[in-house]
């Protein structure tokens, strides 16, 4: 499954064995926070919360419990209105992805 096509610039994943960077290239502020989900494949069913993260954090690190690939998204939580999830994007052992493209001011 490819990634949203709305979602570019949006964050990127960094993996070297089980450690997962995965670094967010917007502020998402003034928003409540940023929800980062992995899932085992690239369906969001049954998709697990990593963290919840206050707007301005710029990047979490995540340790896989093994050497297969997992995918990532991630839900931007505005003051107001509702959230929007960008995802999925897949790290496999020892890539680098980012996620499409968008406009900054169309995320809050």
């Amino acid at each position: 499954m490819p990634p949203n096509p709305d979602a570019n610039d949006i964050f990127s994943l960094r993996r070297v064995g089980k450690k997962v960077v995965v670094a967010l290239k917007v502020d998402f502020l003034p928003g409540k926070g940023v929800v980062i989900y992995r899932n085992s494949t690239p369906e969001a069913d049954n998709r697990a919360i990593m963290v919840r993260i206050r707007s301005g954090v710029k990047k979490y690190i995540d340790i896989v419990p093994d050497a297969k690939a997992y995918w990532y998204w991630i839900e931007a939580i505005p003051k107001t209105g509702k959230p929007t999830i960008y995802g999925p994007l897949p790290a496999d052992p020892n890539t680098e992805k980012t996620v499409n493209k968008i406009e900054k001011k169309a995320l809050f």
